[in-house]
Formats: C-alpha cells, structure tokens, sequence
C-alpha cells in the first residue's frame, strides 16, 4: 500500500482505464478515479478500449472526456 500512496504523491499525469465492455460498476469505478485525482491536483485521462458505444442506461455518467485512442504519451 505503501507503494501505491507514493506513486500517487509523486505521479503528476495518470491513464485510467477499465475492461472492454464496462458495465456500470466499471464506468462509475472510472469517473470516480478520475475524479479523485483531479482533487489531489492530478492530471487524469480515461480511456476505453473499442469502438462500440457505450450502453443507452449509462448516459447520465459525466464521461465527456473519455477517450478511445490511447494518448500519445500512455
């Protein structure tokens, strides 16, 4: 765990991802990543693997931002 908090402190860009296919529990888990490390002053990308769009029921999550082509820099 250790481990984990000092990559956090020292880490200033981070990728945020999750499986193909995502359900609810694993967009929600996404956005509320991302979230939190934006509020530790973090940059934060999410990314998606695939192309297929994202289930109708989920459209009320904030995912605006989420991108399906890796960033040049991941």
């Amino acid at each position: 765990m250790t481990d984990v908090v000092e990559v956090l402190r020292q880490g200033e860009r981070f990728l945020v991802t999750t499986h193909e296919n995502p359900d609810g529990d694993a967009l929600g888990s996404l956005l509320a990543t991302k979230l939190a490390l934006e509020v530790l002053g973090k940059d934060a990308v999410m990314y998606l693997a695939g192309t297929g769009p994202l289930p109708a029921e989920y459209a009320f999550m904030d995912l605006d931002d989420l991108r399906r082509t890796p960033p040049d820099d991941a």
